[in-house]
C-alpha cells in the first residue's frame, strides 16, 4: 500500500511541475506576443519584478489570485496561461476555468507543503 502511495505522490509532483512549466511558457509568450516587461506587468499586479521573473522562469508558481490579475492585465482567459503549445483553441468553458482555478489552488497548497 505504500508503495502505490509514493508512486501517487510521484505522479502528482511530476504532474504539478508540468503544470508550472506550462504556465511559466505561456506568461513568456505572451508577455513577450503584447511586448509586456516584468517590470510593468509587475506594477500592474502588485508584485515585484523579480516575483514575475520567478513566475516567467519557472522558479516559482503564483497564487491563483495572482494569476487573475496576470490574465486581467494580459486580457487573457484563465485557461489560456494553461494551454500546452499543441492546443491551437485553448478553452474558454467556464467548467474548464473552474476547474484550473482548482488546479492552481491545489498547487500552491502543494508547493507550500513542500517548504
Amino acid at each position: 500500500m505504500q508503495t502505490a502511495i509514493s508512486l501517487a505522490t510521484a505522479c502528482f509532483g511530476e504532474y504539478m511541475a508540468s503544470i508550472k512549466l506550462i504556465f511559466a511558457s505561456n506568461l513568456r509568450r505572451l508577455m513577450r506576443e503584447k511586448d509586456v516587461k516584468a517590470k510593468d506587468l509587475a506594477k500592474l499586479i502588485g508584485v515585484s519584478p523579480s516575483l514575475v521573473t520567478h513566475w516567467r522562469n519557472g522558479d516559482k508558481f503564483p497564487y491563483p489570485e495572482n494569476i487573475e490579475k496576470i490574465c486581467e492585465s494580459l486580457k487573457v482567459v484563465y485557461s489560456e496561461m494553461f494551454r500546452e503549445d499543441t492546443d491551437p483553441h485553448p478553452s474558454g468553458h467556464p467548467d474548464a476555468e473552474a476547474a484550473l482555478k482548482a488546479l492552481a489552488k491545489a498547487l500552491n497548497y502543494d508547493l507550500k507543503r513542500r517548504h
